[in-house]
């Protein structure tokens, strides 16, 4: 799914420290990293007010979280009730609308304070802490604010700060700050600092940009690409009706039929992922039990398959990001095959690298093609050549951006054999339009309402559409 617009990629000059071998790379000219003895005592900031300002949130971390996501759902509910019906997992607990954002981005002001932009102009946050923001996050926001005024090449031209965690929040969790500069800063100094800054903070990487320019400095010899890594486990729900649930903690496992599978990501920091790892959690878990639900309904092929057998299923499905959807699906063994489709040269690179993390080269196919193209091409090859059965999908899975699907997907729907569809979606205006024009084709078999941003006015609407009867293709 794409819920904000990616990070602009900027052609830039690389100047990269390898923490491994302590050389800083500087336009091939060899700098030496700092050394212990050389950390700087460092001026602690002043006290803050604990409870911070959040510009543009309907609801502060003092209020009650609870009866606004209820509330929201409840919105929601009204604008589908006409359709089907609707299940509503809202916020159960004022923790759970707290501490679930792993991207978010700051101004500097003050001249060391982080402020957010509200009707174009910035708010100070009168905190060092997001709330909202995951714990490692949180961490490294006051440890950063603490320190920064020591740092003579950090600070010089700071304008902004960027952080970017893992789903999972332990404290053993990846941590990427980059910081935003509005001019060139003394790269070797710089770098000097940043290394010692992400020992302290134990980040997996700090980068620096200014126009043109990327600084940055990793640990274990790694390469100037900031890349997060996480895992999710899926696993059969622990209780007399099953089910499936995932999860980035350690599920409780009582037999050997429960073992939960692990999935392993690297995200690319600079290219969109899910920022609320608790929703993506829940979503991840309706695909799954969707999925076991249509590989239980009984096909005219089940037939001539042995008894053992589950139905083969084939699913496609557009816009697929980093895979964060595609591998746990195809770890699950409900389906055969998944193509995966993605524009963003990017994330096509991670699906590729997180398909052989997973070994799942005989499952995933993932081809880089906008998602409109893709179904003119495919729509064009049923109409010359028909969809022989061994060649067509029989699930089609979609989490678009925002403004919904584009035309010839709504189309390629209709006309491409697909008996399920499954509708991720975070537009609720386009989600309605797009149900109205695939409603004499398909109708609602499940859908889900739950909240996407808790404390902003974002739900996400997770939508399964099953194939009318007589529907013709």
């Amino acid at each position: 799914m794409r819920k904000e617009e990616s990070a602009k990629q900027h052609e830039t000059n690389t100047i990269h420290h390898n923490a491994n071998d302590h050389t800083t790379t500087v336009d091939h000219t060899t700098h030496q990293g700092i050394p212990p003895d050389r950390i700087p005592s460092h001026r602690t900031a002043q006290p803050m007010n604990p409870q911070p300002t959040l510009p543009g949130y309907e609801v502060q971390p003092d209020e009650d979280g609870v009866a606004h996501s209820k509330s929201k759902l409840d919105g929601a509910y009204d604008d589908l009730r006409a359709l089907t019906t609707v299940r509503l997992y809202p916020c159960l607990t004022n923790a759970e609308s707290l501490a679930y954002r792993c991207r978010c981005s700051f101004q500097i002001v003050d001249p060391f304070a982080y402020a957010m932009r509200h009707n174009r102009e910035p708010v100070k946050l009168n905190s060092d802490v997001f709330p909202i923001g995951t714990r490692r996050i949180q961490r490294a926001m006051r440890g950063f604010l603490q320190h920064v005024a020591s740092y003579d090449a950090m600070k010089q031209h700071l304008r902004g700060v960027k952080f970017s965690s893992s789903w999972y929040d332990g404290d053993d969790a990846d941590c990427i700050m980059t910081l935003i500069y509005d001019n060139r800063v003394d790269a070797a100094r710089w770098i000097e600092e940043a290394c010692q800054a992400r020992q302290m903070l134990g980040l997996r990487q700090i980068n620096g940009r200014s126009k043109g320019v990327l600084l940055t400095t990793a640990a274990e010899n790694e390469g100037s690409e900031a890349i997060i890594r996480d895992r999710v486990r899926i696993v059969r729900a622990n209780d007399d009706v099953g089910g499936w649930e995932a999860t980035v903690e350690s599920p409780f496992v009582t037999t050997p039929a429960q073992s939960p599978q692990d999935i392993w990501y690297e995200k690319p920091e600079t290219a969109f992922y899910h920022p609320n790892g608790n929703a993506m959690k829940k979503a991840l878990g309706w695909m799954l039990n969707r999925l076991e639900h249509i590989a239980s309904i009984p096909t005219a092929s089940d037939n001539n398959a042995a008894p053992t057998e589950r139905p083969r299923i084939r699913l496609l499905e557009m816009y697929c990001g980093c895979g964060a959807h595609t591998m746990a699906l195809a770890k699950s063994d409900l389906l055969s095959e998944i193509v995966a489709i993605e524009m963003d040269q990017r994330l096509v690179q991670a699906c590729e690298r997180n398909i052989v993390l997973n070994d799942l080269s005989d499952v995933v196919h993932v081809r880089k093609e906008d998602a409109g193209k893709w179904a003119r091409r495919f729509i064009s090859k049923m109409q010359k050549y028909g969809a022989a059965d061994e060649q067509g999908f029989d699930v089609l899975l979609v989490d678009p951006p925002r403004m919904g699907l584009d035309a010839l997907v709504c189309k390629m729907a209709k006309q491409g054999g697909f008996q399920h569809f499954l509708y991720i979606s975070c537009g609720r205006k386009a989600l309605l339009r797009d149900l109205e024009l695939l409603s004499d084709t398909f109708e609602v078999a499940d859908c889900v309402v739950m909240d996407l941003f808790p404390r902003l006015d974002a739900v996400e609407t997770l939508v399964h559409l099953k194939r009318k009867a007589g529907a013709a293709t």
